[in-house]
């Protein structure tokens, strides 16, 4: 079990507008849903981006809600959540951030332990989960499973963290603040990605050859005790 349904829920991985082509809410409606919600923190994570933090952390807290900044990073099909702890943790991000769209020679398990001051880091890959347990210490390192993906793939998570010694943490991976807005998700997508709206399903590639970034209907903002529920694990 990986923990209980509580209200204490936090989302750590949230999309804005600014993971552009695919984020399909405005950092405000973000932030204001969460509050009405009665979400005490919350997490923004866009895509290879950190172009909205500051403008986020102004939301957030005008709200009352209490902001945690981070990033998404993916690379070859792999995806991580870097979360900043503090100071230390925000250069960090600015690093890794920088090298992902200047170097050329880019590796999510080359990178990240070499810009690893004041991060926590999230993984749905069971082989980057594993490369990286050898530089991350337990509290720095933590497999991550999204409430909305199929069972199997969230088993291999559970099975290379328990390998490797690491917990795991349920998400949901936000791409939009409400239902309706999954429309406009797969609108951004068919633009980003030169096609069709009827071609953007699951499944589909996308111009780099790599499955589209579509999520489902269910991955928006849910409310701590209904995102609770559907991110525990029953393994």
């Amino acid at each position: 079990m990986i923990a209980p349904a509580s209200p204490a829920f936090v989302h750590l991985n949230v999309h804005s507008a600014h993971s552009l082509m695919a984020g399909a809410s405005r950092l405000e409606e973000l932030a204001a849903l969460a509050a009405a919600q009665g979400h005490t923190a919350l997490a923004l994570t866009d895509s290879d981006a950190v172009y909205g933090s500051l403008a986020f952390q102004a939301c957030a807290e005008a709200v009352g809600v209490r902001p945690i900044v981070g990033v998404e990073l993916s690379h070859g099909g792999e995806r991580a959540v870097v979360l900043a702890k503090d100071a230390s943790g925000w250069r960090s991000l600015s690093r890794l951030v920088t090298r992902r769209h200047l170097d050329e020679r880019f590796a999510l398990d080359d990178a990240l332990p070499r810009c690893a001051e004041g991060i926590v880091v999230l993984t749905p890959s069971p082989r980057l989960l594993e490369a990286l347990a050898l530089d991350l210490g337990a509290d720095a390192l933590y497999g991550e499973i999204v409430a909305y993906v199929d069972g199997r793939a969230r088993e291999t998570v559970v099975e290379a963290a328990r390998r490797v010694g690491r917990r795991v943490v349920g998400t949901h991976r936000v791409m939009f603040h409400t239902p309706p807005r999954h429309r406009l998700h797969r609108v951004l997508l068919a633009i980003g990605h030169l096609k069709l709206l009827h071609d953007v399903v699951p499944g589909a590639l996308g111009r780099d050859g790599l499955p589209l970034d579509l999520v489902p209907e269910a991955a928006c903002l849910l409310p701590p005790a209904a995102a609770a529920r559907a991110s525990v694990w029953p393994g």
